[in-house]
């Protein structure tokens, strides 16, 4: 699923070799031009990156491409971390790495094509394996039935949720969670039975009424 939101390496690594040593419009002009050194550097642990992409050691790959961009801190370079973390399914990641590429190079000739990629990785759904303890709950998301029982799977939208959890013989129970995009997470949440919850609640009372009879005393 997450390929297609992919550049070509092949076509990231052009464009990286065309600025590798040159400044982009605003944030490089500041900076003093990287040395002969750092640029021979920088191409190498790009190389290795790609090298290590190929092999789909994707993690790894990253750390050469960061590794590069301190050499010679080129935008385009966040466009390979974002596909490397993309292909981990680290989507918020992957957002995170796209954004700050066009925030770096705001001309940037490929524009249009990362801000499709965008907006397609901000649909992907997050995965939440949901828990009820004990098992066996209906689940609720925001107020519908998913026809599901705990534990379950579910795919949401990116964004703030309600989980509601019900099971006969026990209280109802939820929880409001965030998520972002791709993001999966285990969300366990305890029922009451509601017998042990009328018990506390009769016991609270007879605390509350018993302190106001002292009060009288």
């Amino acid at each position: 699923m997450l390929a297609r939101h992919l550049l070509p390496l092949s076509l990231t690594a052009t464009l990286l070799a065309g600025a590798i040593g040159a400044a982009a419009p605003a944030a490089e002009a500041q900076r003093a031009r990287p040395s002969a050194e750092a640029r021979k550097k920088a191409r190498e642990a790009y190389a290795e990156g790609q090298r290590l992409f190929r092999q789909g050691r994707f993690q790894d790959a990253e750390v050469a491409f960061l590794r590069a961009y301190e050499y010679v801190p080129n935008a385009v370079v966040w466009v390979s971390v974002a596909e490397a973390r993309a292909r981990r399914g680290n989507v918020a990641g992957a957002i995170e790495a796209y954004e700050r590429y066009l925030r770096e190079r705001p001309d940037a000739p490929d524009k249009a094509t990362i801000e499709k990629k965008l907006e397609e990785l901000r649909t992907t759904p997050a995965r939440l394996q949901v828990v009820s303890e004990p098992p066996g709950a209906s689940i609720l998301l925001d107020g519908e039935e998913t026809g599901k029982t705990a534990p379950a799977d579910l795919e949401v939208p990116g964004g703030s949720h309600e989980l509601r959890l019900r099971a006969e013989g026990m209280q109802e129970a939820s929880q409001r969670i965030s998520v972002a995009p791709g993001e999966q997470r285990e969300v366990r949440i305890a029922l009451r039975p509601e017998a042990a919850a009328g018990a506390e609640d009769e016991d609270e009372s007879r605390e509350t009424t018993d302190a106001e009879d002292e009060g009288l005393d």
